[in-house]
């Protein structure tokens, strides 16, 4: 039951997406890739071995039941926060740059998922993206560059599916 709803699937996808590129994989160590598949995946401590770390996080939607007569959607809305412990601007510059690379392919891989045998992504968006020093809450504590990107993803659904 558990990894197989919609949600899961595009999380799954946009973290597939990022990871598939190779120096993105490796600029990020394994420990510090937060795709909060498991449980208590946050360290309580962050030292420099710790960054640069990237999270994936659902930050809310938009739900509309019954938008037609037949169908429902959903607007599904992700960030990919991405911490750097660098105050240089380098480091910062090459991740968003190898994130952007990462998801030239998400419509394509998006438009293609299933559920229940039929395609259920319809739209997708990347939009605006922040950076800045000062945000503690994704810095955890180091200072340091971080960036934070949204995508929005319109999902939509037979009603009788539901």
């Amino acid at each position: 039951m558990d990894g197989d709803t919609p949600f899961d699937l595009v999380h799954d996808a946009l973290w597939k997406l990022l990871m598939a590129r190779p120096s993105l994989h490796s600029a990020v160590r394994v420990e510090n890739r937060v795709a909060f598949d498991k449980d208590a995946p946050l360290k309580d401590q962050v030292s420099d071995t710790d960054l640069p770390e990237m999270r994936l996080v659902p930050i809310g939607g938009a739900p509309h039941l019954y938008c037609t007569s037949s169908s429902s959607s959903c607007t599904k809305i992700w960030e990919l926060q991405i911490a750097t412990g660098e105050q240089s601007l380098e480091r910062l510059f090459f991740l968003e740059w190898e994130t952007f690379c990462a998801m030239k392919d998400w419509l394509s891989v998006l438009t293609a998922l299933l559920w229940h045998d039929e395609s259920f992504v319809k739209n997708v968006s990347m939009t605006a993206y922040a950076d800045g020093a000062a945000r503690s809450d994704l810095n955890r504590g180091i200072r340091g560059w971080s960036t934070v990107w949204r995508c929005e993803v319109e999902m939509f659904f037979a009603t009788k599916e539901l």
